[in-house]
C-alpha cells in the first residue's frame, strides 16, 4: 500500500479530478480523508500496488507527494467479564 497528499484548491470538481485520475490509471484506491481550512485542502489518499499514481496525479495538474508510511500495527482487543479497564491499561497507562 503506498499513500500520497494531494494539494488541492478546494474548488467544486477537485476531489473528483483526484479521484477520477487514479480510476483511469486503473489505480485502486484503497481510502482517502481530507483536511481542509477554507483556502485549501490536503488529501491524503491510500492506494493499492500504486506504480502509476504519481504520473496520474501530475497529468491531472495535481501537485502530490508520496509519503513513507509503514501500515499501523493490527490490534484486537476481546473484552469480556469486565476487564476492559485492564486491557485498556495496555494501551494507554494510566
Amino acid at each position: 500500500m503506498r499513500t500520497f497528499v494531494v494539494d488541492l484548491d478546494d474548488s467544486p470538481g477537485d476531489l473528483a479530478r483526484a479521484t477520477g485520475a487514479l480510476g483511469e490509471a486503473g489505480v485502486e484506491l484503497i481510502d482517502y480523508v481530507g483536511v481542509g481550512d477554507g483556502s485549501g485542502l490536503g488529501l491524503r489518499i491510500w492506494c493499492g500496488s500504486a506504480d502509476a499514481a504519481p504520473a496520474a496525479f501530475i497529468r491531472a495538474r495535481l501537485s502530490v507527494e508520496e509519503l513513507d508510511e509503514s501500515p499501523a500495527p493490527h490490534v484486537e482487543l476481546v473484552f469480556d467479564d469486565g476487564a476492559v479497564d485492564e486491557d485498556a491499561e495496555l494501551l494507554v497507562p494510566a
